[in-house]
């Protein structure tokens, strides 16, 4: 398994380690791990593990789309399983979460806290996964509140935006400046540093992947949880039962793999308004809300940087 930058990051990496750990335990796989983020050194880290006999390769994230590509070419007996981005190829599976159906939930209980004149989304870049966690959000605050306004900042244009705290939280300031009274950070591992911005600032943040209501309990309105850890499991263990099959692999609420996050740090904060965001996440799973897609929604057109 490859990660991207770092691999604890108290979100993305760290739910996939959390599977893996549990996959070892039961089912008594090994999984190798490195981490590469240059392409020379996805590369080299890919043909090693298949010159090591390593029959399955796991890519996380949508920033190793294009080395997928060119490592299944080049490695045709190995199956790749790549997560946040969809290549075509006879031995790659391709997992694509629907972030948009999660954040839609966030978006409105952001909208239905009172605070929706003006709401900020921070992504860490602008990368497909983060365009649908912003489109979800905007979908959902509108749905809530349709004359709020939609303030967006990117951390960064690269994958520092995921792990240099300096500039989320800057960007976190940017927002709160423009008058955001809920900020939802997509930020990796920089995020933590947003959100502490925000909390600081008196405000209230989305978390993001896991469950980060108990960093600042009472500031942290909710989380878009990403269940990294589900669409590796169902990988491993369509694996080992011999139903591995190319192609891509759509997951969502319905699946279990997204959610929102209600717990004792955030309950104070969403009671009043969980029983409209429950019937939304309801309909959601049930296809009677469809959460469009960023090409498809002209509100979602401000998550596109202007060139």
């Amino acid at each position: 398994m490859l990660f991207s930058a770092v691999k604890q990051d108290n979100g993305y990496n760290s739910l996939a380690i959390r599977a893996i750990e549990a996959m070892e335990r039961d089912h008594g796989v090994h999984v190798r791990q490195r981490v590469a983020a240059e392409e020379r050194e996805v590369q080299e880290s890919i043909d090693a593990f298949a010159a090591r006999g390593v029959g399955n390769i796991v890519l996380l994230g949508s920033t190793y789309a294009e080395q997928a590509r060119r490592a299944a070419a080049r490695h045709p007996r190995v199956r790749f399983t790549l997560l946040d981005a969809a290549v075509e190829a006879p031995n790659v599976r391709s997992v694509v979460f629907r972030e948009e159906e999660g954040a839609y939930l966030a978006g409105l209980a952001a909208a239905l806290t009172g605070r929706g004149g003006t709401v900020g989304f921070l992504g860490g870049m602008p990368i497909p996964p983060i365009h649908r966690f912003g489109c979800g959000f905007i979908q959902g605050v509108l749905a809530g509140a349709p004359k709020a306004r939609v303030a967006v900042r990117y951390a960064s244009a690269d994958l520092d935006g995921f792990r240099d705290t300096a500039k989320a939280a800057r960007a976190a300031s940017e927002l709160l400046e423009e008058g955001a009274g809920v900020v939802f950070v997509a930020s990796g591992l920089a995020g933590i540093a947003a959100l502490e911005t925000v909390a600081a600032a008196g405000r209230l943040s989305v978390g993001v992947d896991t469950n980060q209501n108990g960093t600042h309990p009472g500031r942290v309105l909710t989380s878009v949880i990403k269940r990294v850890d589900v669409a590796l499991r169902r990988t491993v263990e369509d694996g080992l039962a011999g139903q591995w099959r190319p192609g891509v692999l759509h997951l969502g609420l319905a699946d279990g793999a997204i959610d929102w996050a209600r717990d004792e740090h955030n309950e104070a904060l969403v009671a009043p308004l969980a029983a409209r965001v429950e019937e939304a996440r309801r309909r959601i799973a049930i296809g009677r809300i469809r959460v469009g897609a960023p090409e498809d929604t002209p509100a979602c057109a401000v998550l596109t940087p202007k060139s």
